[in-house]
């Protein structure tokens, strides 16, 4: 009588341990796939904001290659273009030495900015070469007047 007791007991510490071993399991794959939610959750939100930020790239570089087709376009002040469904913010500075073109766009929370700096009195046409009246020649010395 004692056999079949002490095998019922044995049996029931096996099935305890399978138990628990079970449950480790289990937990270690619910930890597993939980990790792998939340890097997908990351490469979701990343991969958004980096199309967000190239549209409001794009829609700024077009928002400054507008200002280029007509370069008096901003002559009134601020404008906002519609490129494409999105707004872009387009201003101009004037400064004694330079001008700076700014265009501005944001989508989705995602703002982008592409700034121009060009001279405020380009150089003539010939103001490089040799013409004009930028020069004098007296005997053996030149001088150049600037």
């Amino acid at each position: 009588m004692k056999a079949p007791l002490c095998s019922y007991l044995r049996m029931q510490r096996q099935r305890g341990v399978a138990l628990a071993l079970a449950y480790m399991v289990v937990g270690c794959l619910v930890t597993l796939s939980s990790g792998f939610i939340a890097s997908t959750v990351v490469e979701l939100r990343t991969a958004e904001y980096y199309k967000n930020s190239t549209k409001a790239f794009w829609a700024a570089s077009s928002g400054i290659n507008e200002f280029m087709k007509n370069t008096h376009y901003l002559d009134t002040g601020a404008k906002i273009l519609d490129v494409g469904g999105y707004s872009v913010l387009l201003t101009k500075t004037d400064e004694i030495s330079q001008r700076a073109v700014r265009a501005v766009s944001t989508i989705g929370g995602t703002r982008r900015t592409i700034e121009i700096i060009y001279p405020a009195n380009p150089p003539g046409l010939f103001s490089n070469t040799m013409t004009g009246n930028n020069f004098n020649l007296t005997g053996l010395m030149a001088r150049l007047d600037v």
